[in-house]
């Protein structure tokens, strides 16, 4: 689940497995419920997104935040 109005990666609704809630509170609780709701037995209630089955997510992912710290410092923070 997202607190995002908006994103840029529809994959994950495509295949039903992203709920955008926003940040009014009534809403996250009820994308809550409902996404826990969902995983109540063992099964998967969805598939994976094979744009999100990847290996050394947590490397890459470090990789990417270094890669662009100066760049967010700069432009979005004025430093």
């Amino acid at each position: 689940m997202t607190i995002r109005q908006a994103h840029e990666r529809p994959e994950g609704m495509d295949e039903g497995t992203l709920i955008m809630c926003g940040l009014k509170a009534e809403r996250v609780l009820d994308a809550i419920s409902v996404a826990t709701s969902h995983y109540g037995d063992t099964t998967r209630p969805f598939k994976i997104v094979p744009d999100y089955d990847v290996d050394n997510v947590s490397r890459k992912v470090l990789r990417i935040i270094l890669s662009y710290a100066d760049y967010v410092n700069r432009t979005v923070w004025s430093k």
